[in-house]
């Protein structure tokens, strides 16, 4: 249960609701903590929670069990979560606002080029040459070529050279111990998609990335080495996930000409 408790870790019980918790089912993952939880572990949680919630009620904690009304998913299911092509654009024009310049080169990046959230803090503007980003630091301890797609070089070229590239606002970059940067970074997202009426469910970025790679190109092996992770988990969680027209909007999604260009947080 420590997705539970890194999620709800410091939310009252009788202060839980059923529109949060359909949000983190949605998000779970795997023991691998990136690939999307299989139906039936969504459905383990939602009894363990159930179990939780009845308990809460008994001891008079709570009034009701939020878990009453979420629909287990069919076991034969396998969903991901994925933005749409309207979710994205309404994500990039709250994101390109002045107010969220310190993480808009970090979330692109994770939109268009899938990179874990753990890899973020150690990706900077040199770790991106030509159209390629190169990741040094990854999951599997393996470095990776990440080709990045136009559109992405497009809304990054204007903030090239203006400052570090993962800078969330606040908080202090320590590169041997990144959870407070992440943490930041995954607040900031929130207010992003608060914003506009959002909710990003966990690895969502990462998620739609490789969707829309996998179901634009068609080509699951490519697509694999590309995400840094298997030909059998493109082919269960993201292929056929979007359509081509889909992936073509989606790729189709250019910054505006006249977005104004702020200043980059200082690379000190």
């Amino acid at each position: 249960l420590g997705q539970v408790r890194e999620e709800f870790g410091s939310t009252m019980t009788d202060e839980v609701t059923k529109k949060q918790l359909e949000q983190f089912l949605v998000g779970l993952t795997g023991k691998d903590g990136d690939t999307p939880a299989m139906p039936k572990s969504i459905v383990n949680f939602i009894i363990t929670l159930t179990a939780f919630f009845n308990y809460t009620v008994d001891e008079g904690w709570r009034g009701e069990n939020p878990t009453a009304k979420i629909r287990r998913p069919n076991l034969d299911e396998i969903t991901t979560a994925v933005l749409s092509p309207s979710q994205v654009k309404q994500l990039l024009d709250e994101a390109s606002k002045p107010d969220y310049v310190d993480v808009l080169p970090a979330l692109l990046i994770q939109l268009f080029a899938g990179p874990r959230r753990s890899e973020l803090p150690h990706i900077t503007w040199e770790s991106i040459r030509d159209s390629y980003l190169r990741l040094d630091t990854t999951k599997v301890r393996v470095k990776r070529p990440v080709e990045l797609p136009k559109v992405l070089l497009e809304w990054l070229a204007p903030y090239r050279g203006k400052g570090r590239l993962f800078a969330p606002e606040g908080v202090e970059f320590n590169p041997k111990d990144t959870r407070s940067v992440e943490d930041a970074y995954t607040y900031r997202l929130a207010e992003i998609a608060d914003a506009v009426k959002l909710t990003l469910p966990k690895n969502v970025l990462r998620h739609s990335a490789i969707t829309y790679r996998v179901n634009s190109t068609g080509d699951i092996a490519a697509t694999a080495l590309w995400a840094g992770t298997s030909v059998e988990v493109i082919r269960e969680h993201y292929l056929g996930a979007a359509t081509k027209g889909d992936a073509e909007t989606f790729y189709s999604l250019r910054p505006s000409p006249e977005s104004n260009v702020m200043p980059m947080p200082s690379a000190s």
